[in-house]
């Protein structure tokens, strides 16, 4: 399975940061400028899917986060995408994968792993700071021995959610501002207060300012030519 950057969509004009967390490297943004800052020391590991990667803890007052302004996506489309390997499931607590805000329209777009009464599930949702949360979530027990891709794309209108190269949410109809709070930027395995920490590890991690297509999330999952590019693709967005 092949790094977002062996794919010709590392040269999409749409891909905002991509953090690769290659050895030595792990705020560094190699697709433009947006470094991201350390809180509370998250180590490297070289236990990666590509070599290197983040290693989160777990609990609170971590993170890897960009809290300079919100990287230019307020309330349009957008992707996160990232594989992620859990260092212990969770048995009472929730974690964070990914938390982009806008305090510009007060929206949070997340990627919460949660448990819920008993119940573990993969969340991908946009939450409308002070009026409502949209989105869903998938049932599903990651677990500790397999690494797993996660995507959240969203349009402008609809969420969609998948779990190694496969939508398991959505579409789910998604608009409108909230009315106060939230943070500005990006958090990478906590949340915008740097809490519910995910003890885990995360790679390759990407954002970019439009909905990939579901050939492209499946693409970079399955490791082959990136569908959806070709000129007169019936799955391109660009025919």
């Amino acid at each position: 399975m092949a790094e977002l950057n062996d794919t010709s969509l590392i040269n999409d004009a749409n891909l905002v940061a991509y953090y690769r967390f290659s050895a030595g490297a792990l705020t560094t943004d190699t697709k433009a400028s947006y470094t991201l800052t350390n809180t509370g020391s998250i180590a490297e590991s070289t236990s990666g899917k590509f070599a290197g990667c983040a290693n989160f803890p777990g609990g609170t007052g971590k993170s890897l986060n960009w809290t300079t302004d919100n990287m230019g996506i307020s309330n349009g489309a957008f992707s996160l995408v990232c594989w992620v390997k859990l260092n212990a499931e969770t048995t009472s607590v929730d974690y964070m994968f990914a938390s982009k805000d806008s305090n510009v329209v007060f929206v949070t777009s997340r990627i919460p792993y949660e448990y819920n009464g008993g119940t573990i599930r993969l969340g991908f949702d946009r939450v409308k700071q002070g009026v409502e949360a949209q989105g869903g979530y998938y049932t599903v027990s990651l677990g500790t021995t397999t690494w797993h891709h996660l995507a959240h794309t969203y349009d402008g209108s609809n969420i969609r959610g998948y779990l190694d190269g496969v939508l398991r949410v959505g579409p789910t109809a998604a608009s409108g501002n909230g009315s106060s709070g939230g943070g500005n930027g990006l958090w990478i395995g906590a949340d915008a207060g740097n809490g519910n920490v995910a003890n885990a590890l995360i790679d390759d991690f990407a954002v970019f300012s439009d909905a990939l297509t579901a050939a492209e999330v499946t693409t970079l999952y399955e490791d082959a030519a990136v569908a959806g590019k070709a000129p007169f693709s019936l799955n391109s967005k660009y025919w």
